[in-house]
């Protein structure tokens, strides 16, 4: 081709190229940056998906009243909605008039089937007449036995009788009658005892033993 024909030809077309933005591979890569976002919020939003509930400031026994001043409001997570509504709720005040339904330890979360408003069982309060010798150092909400010493005069070792057994101390000598509304003025141990947890109980025999001989309690550890 002569050099005329060479500058009469028609330039070659240019295509036109892609934005940068528009890059697969930039995409891709904003892509991934979303995703590992969302994934964060998620995961930062489940990290406080936690209720507030009743616990135990202390051991509690059945048949104790439970007030708003044993009970402290404490976060916890669940794994599902079903569970945590098992347990009372501590966004409304705590319920006045419960009554433990069972015994429950410090720190114990309170379920819902825990308390009632009505005792579940009959108790009767006993003033036990005990030597401070005989008497470990207790408190109310404690559990004890209590046990007569007949005889033993003349060397013998006397013969030991189980009165009550696992009772809840209500009042102590040293309580000042301050312990659930029971007076102890007369310096006696007061125990609330519930008759059907107690064999052959019968309330006047009860009373005569804890006369007729030495009284001993014993402090159950649990």
């Amino acid at each position: 081709m002569s050099d005329a024909a060479k500058a009469s030809a028609p330039p070659k077309a240019s295509r036109l190229a892609l934005p940068r933005w528009l890059d697969p591979k930039l995409l891709l890569g904003v892509l991934l940056v979303l995703i590992a976002v969302l994934l964060g919020v998620r995961v930062f939003a489940s990290m406080d998906d936690s209720v507030t509930v009743w616990a135990l400031k202390g051991n509690v026994v059945a048949g104790a009243p439970v007030t708003g001043h044993d009970v402290v409001a404490v976060s916890v997570r669940f794994f599902s909605e079903d569970q945590a509504k098992q347990y009372i709720s501590a966004a409304e005040p705590f319920p006045a008039g419960e009554i433990a339904k069972q015994d429950m330890a410090k720190h114990e979360l309170l379920p819902v089937a825990s308390l009632t408003r009505k005792s579940t069982t009959e108790r009767l309060d006993f003033p036990i007449p005990v030597k401070p010798e005989n008497l470990p150092p207790v408190r109310p909400q404690d559990r004890v036995n209590v046990i007569v010493v007949t005889g033993g005069g003349g060397g013998s070792k006397g013969t030991f009788t189980m009165v009550l057994s696992d009772v809840e101390v209500v009042a102590t000598p040293s309580s000042g009658g301050g312990a659930l509304g029971v007076s102890s003025d007369s310096g006696e141990l007061t125990v609330r005892v519930d008759p059907k947890k107690q064999k052959d109980f019968d309330q006047t025999k009860v009373a005569g033993l804890l006369e007729s001989g030495n009284v001993i309690v014993v402090h159950k550890v649990r």
